[in-house]
């Protein structure tokens, strides 16, 4: 039996999904994986959208196109961690329609890449891709990565399979915080308030 979405559902009218006035929230229990894909409306009114533990292979199950553009706009919290996503693509709604995501948590699931499609996040601060298989030569290059993820502040890369420390990790201009523990390379985690300088400094 899938596990209840830990979500909540801003609609007037459950049969039809028309809202009026300011709504009913309604708790969405005991929800099962085929209701997300009718329904992809199902996101807190804090603009949280978990959906984490679902047993989701492909970003297309999230259904993206069915939210209005002001909805899309709401959604500033994304989890979907341990799933078995093998990619993050542009199809059928780009993740980039999510202009105003602060936090996205990808972590425990099975990307062999840095998603490049995450290169277009302009308010993204924190992002989680740890507990993955990414190589550090499928990691996008400095000049994609600074004007895709300007504000980007925390990025969690720990527990994958980086030999070295791939040079696109210089262009995050704004990171204060990036962790490559458990990756097999030496002085791999630089804590908190660490930034990333000139690639000399990080030998």
């Amino acid at each position: 039996e899938p596990q209840a979405l830990a979500v909540w559902h801003l609609r007037s009218d459950a049969a039809t999904g028309a809202r009026g006035g300011a709504g009913v929230l309604r708790p969405l229990q005991e929800v099962p994986l085929t209701a997300v894909e009718r329904h992809v409306a199902n996101f807190a009114p804090s603009g949280v959208l978990n959906v984490s533990d679902r047993s989701i292979s492909a970003w297309g199950q999230l259904q993206l196109a069915r939210l209005a553009e002001e909805d899309l706009l709401e959604v500033r919290d994304v989890d979907i961690s341990n799933n078995a996503l093998t990619d993050v693509t542009d199809r059928p709604v780009s993740i980039r329609s999510l202009k105003n995501l602060t936090c996205l948590d990808l972590s425990h699931n099975y990307l062999e890449t840095f998603p490049q499609a995450l290169c277009c996040l302009p308010r993204l601060e924190m992002l989680k891709l740890d507990a993955n298989v990414i190589h550090a030569h499928r990691v996008p290059s400095a000049e994609e990565l600074e004007m895709g993820l300007p504000a980007l502040k925390e990025l969690d890369l720990s527990r994958n399979r980086l030999a070295f420390l791939p040079q696109g990790l210089y262009g995050l201009r704004s990171l204060v915080r990036l962790d490559l523990s458990r990756n097999g390379m030496e002085h791999s985690n630089l804590g908190n308030g660490a930034a990333l300088g000139a690639p000399a400094d990080a030998s």
